[in-house]
C-alpha cells in the first residue's frame, strides 16, 4: 500500500499544471473519486512525502 501511495505521489508531482484538467477530464467518475482518496491519504503523510502542498491542492481544486 506504501508503494501504491508513494507511485501516486510521484505521479501527481510530475503532472504539469496545465494537464491536470485534461487529466481528470479522461478519468471516469469512479476514478476520480479514487484519485481524491489518493490524494487525502497523500495529504496524511509525515511531510507528504516528495510532493509539495501546491501540487496536492493544484489537483484538489480541479475536483468537481
Amino acid at each position: 500500500k506504501n508503494l501504491t501511495l508513494q507511485s501516486v505521489a510521484s505521479i501527481l508531482n510530475s503532472t504539469k499544471s496545465p494537464e491536470i484538467n485534461n487529466v481528470m477530464n479522461a478519468l471516469s467518475q469512479d476514478a476520480q473519486d479514487t484519485l481524491m482518496k489518493y490524494l487525502y491519504k497523500c495529504m496524511g503523510m509525515p511531510g507528504w512525502g516528495d510532493v509539495s502542498e501546491s501540487v496536492l491542492l493544484g489537483w484538489h481544486k480541479t475536483f468537481r
